[in-house]
């Protein structure tokens, strides 16, 4: 009996000693970390996060130490970092709220009145931290327990997350079994190399013209004078890139993934490994084409476990990004100029993939014209706010969006221009926008046809060589693109499917809403 009290006074005591240490300075560092991680799930890498949280540890480190040094009082040490922490980790989430707020027509959201408000809070909290008579250890203690539930909640999303879709994750073998056929001795010097080139949001001549006013006719004309064949009357079969680009690449609907169990977390997870390893890809390896991925700016294409080869530009991740837009960090960052570098190197490397000796199925996604606005026409880099990524107000900027367009056009002739004349075998290329303009957040309710044809409209560009050209037709859609192509040159005996078109907002990725194609000009009940 006394050795059982022995151990439950030891316990007691030893429960008393960990609510007495301030740990939250050290939790607070970690949590919002994490808390990004847990709310990107599908587009961040687990690795990604760990530096991040090093760095944040090894700042908090010093700061609680030299205030403790200085103040010789942990607590008070403790309280003065974890408010350093919270405001700096919450700066660009509050800059979100009040960017647009005004007070008597001055607008108020910007850094020039955030970032002094909040220098006068820390002043103050410290003021009043360092003046109290009172004891703060019970203050430690509220912090502790705070950020202890905030961290768990964290990790317990990432471990459902995780546990929820493990069979959707991306094993090792799997990426050792897709890989194995490409070492097998089946390349051919006559196989042609094969490029899929998506220019993100690059909309329809038609559309350019009545939406943005902009006649595109050089860059159109440039390719048929080159033997492209442009379609006319091509829509996009989805609204957004991610159910565009798995439809595509494995040349399939998403109705699977649309009627399946799975939350919308899993339904995107399984898109990205649809996109990554899709396909298209699969069977050109079984014919002994080397897989190569070409990334540039959005994480899900930038990197490609499946790939054979992957050329990208070391930039910020996704998860960086999202931590600069959120944090103080944001004062950093008043451009977009590792983004502009990523276009460009894209654009770089798809000129120098006809030197490599095997036959190459290279597929890269040009985040452009897409917002953000990186390129005037000419070609100079523009300071973007990196508040400003993603925006969809940035779709209503016409004239920004048109100079881009420009400029990716001129990018886009020097690629081809360079692929052709340097291909030993004439090249297959497919240029293709993934979707069309416009913002995708309308109510079903108000889905015009005009709206409709501003996002769905897109630019498909056939390069077939040796009579190629024939198989195609005006109205053809992303989906058929390879089911065409891979008929034609390869024999193989896929069934040309219907062309249709589906809208869905961000919300709600596979929330598919039936819209009507180029054959039919009426909204789907």
């Amino acid at each position: 009996m006394k050795k059982n009290r022995n151990k439950i006074g030891a316990f007691q005591k030893l429960k008393s000693i960990n609510l007495d240490i301030p740990i939250h300075p050290f939790l607070f560092a970690v949590y919002p970390i994490l808390f990004i991680y847990s709310s990107n799930l599908t587009d961040v890498f687990l690795a990604e996060i760990f530096m991040p949280i090093i760095i944040s540890l090894v700042a908090t480190t010093f700061i609680f130490f030299a205030l403790k040094f200085v103040l010789k009082d942990k607590n008070k040490a403790a309280v003065i970092t974890t408010v350093v922490l919270i405001i700096f980790f919450s700066y660009g989430h509050v800059f979100s709220l009040i960017e647009n707020f005004k007070i008597g027509g001055a607008i108020i959201g910007r850094n020039r009145y955030l970032l002094p408000s909040s220098l006068i809070i820390l002043a103050l909290i410290s003021f009043i931290t360092l003046k109290t008579k009172l004891n703060l250890n019970r203050v430690s203690k509220i912090l502790n327990v705070v950020a202890l539930v905030l961290i768990l909640a964290s990790l317990g999303a990432i471990g459902n997350y995780a546990f929820a879709h493990r069979g959707l994750s991306i094993s090792e073998k799997e990426v050792e079994k897709a890989s194995e056929t490409s070492t097998k001795n089946q390349a051919s010097s006559k196989l042609p190399d094969i490029y899929y080139i998506i220019l993100d949001g690059y909309a329809r001549q038609s559309t350019l013209k009545k939406v943005h006013k902009f006649d595109n006719n050089e860059f159109i004309n440039y390719l048929k004078k080159k033997g492209f064949y442009v379609a006319p009357r091509s829509q996009s079969n989805y609204s957004i890139t991610q159910a565009s680009l798995p439809s595509s690449l494995n040349m399939t609907y998403l109705d699977d993934i649309a009627n399946s169990s799975f939350d919308e977390r899993g339904k995107r997870e399984k898109a990205i490994e649809m996109t990554r390893n899709n396909e298209v890809a699969k069977f050109l390896r079984g014919k002994g084409y080397t897989i190569v991925n070409i990334g540039t700016t959005w994480g899900v294409t930038k990197e490609n476990p499946y790939a054979d080869k992957v050329f990208a530009l070391k930039d910020r991740s996704d998860f960086t990004r999202i931590l600069y837009e959120t944090s103080a960090l944001m004062l950093l960052e008043r451009s977009s100029e590792t983004l502009a570098d990523s276009i460009l190197f894209g654009f770089k490397k798809l000129s120098e993939i006809p030197s490599m000796e095997e036959p190459t199925f290279t597929f890269t996604h040009i985040v452009s014209p897409h917002p953000p606005y990186l390129f005037d026409r000419y070609g100079n880099k523009t300071l973007v706010n990196i508040k400003d990524l993603g925006r969809e107000h940035s779709w209503f900027q016409r004239e920004k969006y048109v100079n881009q367009l420009i400029f990716i056009n001129e990018r886009t002739m020097e690629a081809v221009d360079n692929i052709l004349a340097r291909s030993k075998t004439a090249p297959i290329i497919i240029i293709q926008g993934d979707h069309g303009t416009g913002p995708i957040g309308t109510p079903a309710a108000e889905l015009t046809k005009e709206r409709v044809d501003e996002r769905m409209d897109i630019l498909n560009a056939y390069y077939l060589p040796n009579g190629g050209n024939k198989i195609l037709y005006e109205t053809i859609t992303p989906v058929n693109s390879f089911r065409k192509v891979l008929n034609y040159y390869f024999k193989a005996n896929y069934k040309i499917l219907e062309d249709k078109s589906y809208f869905s907002h961000y919300s709600g990725y596979f929330n598919f809403i039936p819209v009507h194609s180029e054959k039919d000009n009426s909204i789907s009940p």
